[in-house]
C-alpha cells in the first residue's frame, strides 16, 4: 500500500475507531490533545474531547495565521479552521480531531513544563550538531541556511504579536524551524521579550560558523572544513 493521502487519512479517521491499532498508532499527546500515527502516511490525527472546541479552535486559528504570514509551521492539509475539524470516535467517545503533517525531528529538550533558558540554548546547539551530520557539505548548508531563514521570519511575527505558549519543532528532512502547537490566547501570559531572546539565542548560534566548522571536522575528518568558518555561506 502507498503513502495515504490527506483524504484518506481523514475518511479512515472519520470511520474507524482511532484506538483500533490495525491503523492508528498513539505516540503521545498533551492535555488537551492526543496523537495518532498512520501507518504510510505522512499525515497524523490529533483528537481531543469536544470540551475543548475552542482550544482547538484557536490553535488552529493560530497555525492557518501564521503560515499565512509566511511563518514556517506544519501543513493542515487545509485553508481555513472549519474545513480542518472533524468528529471521531475514541474507544466510546465522540471527540473532534483535525489533521497535521507529520514532522520526523526533535524540540526544544526540557525537563518539566516549563523551558529553562539552558534548555532552550541547548536546542540551537542539537541544529548545529544534526546539521554537522549530513552526509556532503552542501546538504548542511541548505539545512543551516532554512534554519535561519526560519528564525529570520519569525523574529518580526513575534514582534508584531507573541505567540502564545511558543514552541517549535526542528524538521530533519528540510532544516526548517517550525511553529506548532500554540497555546489559548486568552489564558496565556505575554512572554513576547522572553520569546525574542530566544530567537536571538538561536540566531546567534546558528551565525557561528566556526562552531560549525569544528563540529563538521569531528563528523568529517576525511572531508574537513575550514576551521575558520570561511567554507560556509
Amino acid at each position: 500500500m502507498g503513502k495515504l493521502s490527506f483524504r484518506e487519512v481523514k475518511e479512515l479517521a472519520s470511520t474507524k475507531n482511532l484506538t483500533d491499532k490495525t491503523y492508528f498508532t498513539p505516540f503521545g499527546g498533551g492535555v488537551n490533545k492526543k496523537a495518532y500515527g498512520i501507518n504510510n502516511s505522512p499525515w497524523i490525527v490529533l483528537s481531543a474531547p469536544k470540551s475543548k472546541e475552542r482550544l482547538i479552535k484557536a490553535e488552529i486559528d493560530q497555525i492557518l495565521s501564521l503560515k499565512k504570514n509566511g511563518v514556517y509551521t506544519p501543513d493542515l492539509g487545509v485553508s481555513t479552521t472549519d474545513e480542518a475539524i472533524f468528529e471521531v470516535q475514541e474507544n466510546t467517545e465522540k471527540k473532534i480531531a483535525f489533521i497535521e503533517e507529520k514532522i520526523d525531528g526533535f524540540e526544544i529538550p526540557r525537563a518539566g513544563t516549563a523551558f529553562s533558558e539552558d534548555e532552550v540554548k541547548k536546542f540551537s546547539i542539537q541544529i548545529l550538531k544534526f546539521i554537522a551530520t549530513q552526509p556532503t557539505i552542501e546538504d548542511a548548508e541548505i539545512k543551516r541556511e532554512n534554519a535561519i531563514k526560519s528564525i529570520e521570519l519569525l523574529i518580526p511575527q513575534i514582534k508584531k504579536a507573541d505567540v502564545p505558549d511558543f514552541q517549535v519543532r526542528f524538521d530533519n528532512a528540510t532544516g526548517k524551524i517550525l511553529t506548532l502547537d500554540p497555546g489559548d490566547p486568552l489564558n496565556s501570559e505575554n512572554a513576547q521579550d522572553k520569546h525574542l531572546r530566544w530567537l536571538n539565542f538561536w540566531q546567534k548560534d546558528l551565525a557561528d560558523k566556526r562552531y560549525l566548522s569544528r563540529l563538521w571536522n569531528e563528523q568529517h575528518p576525511n572531508n574537513k572544513v575550514n576551521s575558520n568558518g570561511s567554507s560556509w555561506k
